[in-house]
C-alpha cells in the first residue's frame, strides 16, 4: 500500500509508461491518453487521488471495493469506474496500475493492444510474483491462515487455475470463482458469485448484490467445510451461468 501524497506520481508515471501515452489537461484535468483517447482520469490537483479507468474483466471487482464511486456523465454504463482515495488512504497501487493496463488495453487501437499483449506474455510485469511470494510476506499468523486457504481451494477444486491478478491470489474455472487478500488485522477471502452461495450462517458480507466474503481475524475462523462447499458451489455456479466477469 502507498499514501496518496505518492500514489498519484506512481499512478501517472506508470500509465505514461505504456505504448503511445501522452498526458493531457482537459478541463483543468490530468489524463492520460492513448492516441486521442484518454484512458486513465487523474481529475485535477487536490490533496486526495481521483482515478479514472475503463474496465471489463476488473469491472465487477473493482466496483465491489470501497474506494469505488458512480462514475459521471454515463461513463458508468460504458465500463468505466472511479476510484477515490482521501488524503489519509493507503492506495492499493498493484492493483490500480494492473488497471490501467487494463483500460489501456480497452481503449488503445488494436495494433497497440495486441503489442501490449504480446510483450506482457513475453516478459511479464515487475508486479507480478507467486502465490507462495504473497504469502510468505504476511510473516504471521495471517500466512498461516493463507497458506491453509490456498490447499483447501486446491483441494476442493483440483482443475481450478490460481494466479496472482489484481495484486492478489486469485483462483479461476470457468472464470474467476475466488479470491484472497491480505489486510493489516485480517485476511479476505472472497467469492465473485458471492451472493448467490449458500450461507446457512450468515457469514458472507459485502454491499454488492454478487461479490461477497468473509473476513477472518484470527486461524479458528476457517470454517473448512462451509469454505469447501462455497468453493464446490461457486466452480457449479461458473460451469452454468458462465465467466461472473463478462457481460452478458
Amino acid at each position: 500500500m502507498t499514501v496518496v501524497r505518492t500514489a498519484k506520481l506512481r499512478l501517472l508515471a506508470h500509465a505514461l509508461s505504456l505504448p503511445g501515452a501522452w498526458e493531457d489537461h482537459p478541463w483543468e484535468e490530468t489524463v492520460a491518453k492513448v492516441g486521442k483517447k484518454v484512458f486513465v482520469f487523474f481529475g485535477q490537483d487536490s490533496d486526495d487521488l481521483f482515478v479514472g479507468v475503463k474496465l471489463e474483466r476488473s469491472l465487477l471487482y473493482a466496483r465491489s471495493l470501497p474506494c469505488a464511486r458512480k462514475f459521471g456523465y454515463g461513463l458508468d454504463r460504458a465500463g468505466w469506474v472511479a476510484l477515490r482515495f482521501t488524503r489519509d488512504d493507503e492506495v492499493p497501487v498493484d492493483a490500480v496500475c494492473e488497471w490501467i493496463d487494463e483500460s489501456h488495453d480497452l481503449v488503445a487501437p488494436k495494433s497497440r493492444a495486441a503489442r501490449v499483449v504480446r510483450e506482457s506474455a513475453s516478459g511479464g510485469s515487475m508486479r507480478e510474483r507467486s502465490i507462495a511470494q504473497y504469502i510468505a510476506k504476511a510473516g504471521d499468523w495471517r500466512g498461516s491462515a493463507m497458506s491453509d486457504l490456498d490447499a483447501m481451494v486446491r483441494n476442493a477444486a483440483p482443475k481450478a487455475s490460481s494466479s496472482i491478478k489484481w495484486a492478489q491470489p486469485v483462483y479461476e474455472q470457468d472464470g474467476p470463482f475466488a479470491y484472497m487478500k491480505l489486510n493489516a488485522r485480517h485476511v479476505t477471502f472472497g467469492f465473485w458469485r458471492g451472493g448467490e452461495l449458500t450461507d446457512p450462517k450468515g457469514l458472507l458480507e459485502g454491499g454488492g448484490g454478487r461479490m461477497k466474503h468473509v473476513k477472518i481475524k484470527q486461524p479458528a475462523d476457517i470454517d473448512r467445510r462451509q469454505f469447501t462447499a462455497w468453493v464446490k458451489q461457486a466452480i457449479k455456479l461458473n460451469a452454468v451461468e458462465g465467466d461472473p466477469t463478462r457481460r452478458r
